[in-house]
């Protein structure tokens, strides 16, 4: 028998919703968050290790969620979760440092207000449900090929 949402779910998601649902958006800032290497490190066991990311924002071989994941496209996006009956589809977008196509154009902090208040670089709400921070984002940055803008 199918049970109802937990009320510690309901409460979760209300507050989400609640958060989300303000009129104003906080403005972001240009300059890059300094990086260290203790940071890098910890950002990218955070991506890769305990959020997981690339689970569902790099494609699989197949385009099958049993299919392993595409190296040559890590956090490239373009997984898709589906649950029909409940007339759900989400498309994983992608957030790999390409920057015509990923968040590479992206500062820092709109990396942070997406991932923290569900706002995209460019304004729209609904970017992400996640509450995490700099940290990740650093993890997200130490994914690209060279130094971080902000290492010294």
């Amino acid at each position: 028998m199918r049970q109802g949402p937990s009320w510690p779910s309901v409460l979760v998601a209300a507050a989400v919703a609640a958060g989300c649902a303000g009129s104003s958006i906080r403005p972001t800032v240009s300059e890059p968050f300094r990086a260290t290497a203790v940071l890098l490190e910890r950002g990218n066991y955070l991506v890769n290790s305990v959020a997981a990311c690339g689970v569902c924002h790099t494609p699989r071989a197949g385009e099958s969620w049993l299919g392993g994941e595409r190296t040559d496209a890590f956090l490239g996006g373009g997984s898709v979760l589906r649950d029909e009956g409940a007339g759900l589809r989400i498309v994983a977008p992608n957030i790999s440092q390409d920057r015509a196509t990923g968040v590479g154009a992206w500062t820092d902090d709109q990396l942070v207000r997406a991932i923290r208040d569900g706002v995209s670089h460019d304004g729209r709400r609904g970017a992400s449900a996640d509450s995490v921070g700099p940290t990740l984002v650093l993890g997200v940055r130490s994914t690209a090929r060279g130094p971080h803008p902000g290492t010294p």
